[in-house]
């Protein structure tokens, strides 16, 4: 476990349509599977705030000063929340997992998987740390690692198991 954390975090990070979330998709598959409690936080990284439903009553609580706002529905639980998070304070809702995948979030240091697909993706590698696998394709449409080849998703998950053991 991460002695910040009383849970794993693995991160995936790439460029837009690089194949994150399939990658993410894919391993929450496979650690589920393990009966593991496995979470997902995701970066929204193209810039500005997510759309969220207008009119809704949390937006509403929160557009009247509210800095954290919720909704619950058969299960669904919604956050909405008001500033900038940290990924520290983000990852302080995730108590009670087990593993927390986080798309996204290039600058932190936690262990990662990088999915590049050319060589000026590959400049990303040069600024990341504790990368420990590499996934590259060449052809911008060709998802061959991500999607038929499992070497690269049963090497994530022995290596997340090994650390939860």
């Amino acid at each position: 476990m991460n002695s910040t954390y009383p849970f794993i975090v693995f991160q995936v990070i790439g460029y837009k349509n690089s194949g994150k979330t399939t990658l993410v998709e894919k391993l929450v598959r496979e650690l589920t599977k393990e009966d593991l409690k496995v979470g997902t936080l995701k970066h929204h990284g193209h810039g500005g705030k997510p759309t969220l439903p207008a009119g809704t009553d949390s937006s509403r609580h929160r557009h009247a000063g509210a800095i954290i706002s919720g909704v619950e529905g058969d299960g669904l639980f919604q956050l909405d929340m008001t500033g900038s998070w940290t990924l520290d304070q983000l990852l302080s809702f995730y108590e009670g997992m087990q593993i927390v995948i986080v798309e996204g979030f290039k600058e932190a240091d936690f262990p990662k998987a990088v999915i590049y697909r050319n060589k000026e993706d590959e400049s990303l590698l040069g600024s990341c740390t504790s990368v420990i696998c590499r996934i590259h394709h060449e052809e911008r449409n060709d998802f061959y690692l991500l999607t038929k080849d499992k070497e690269y998703i049963s090497m994530i998950k022995k290596w997340i198991v090994r650390r939860i053991q």
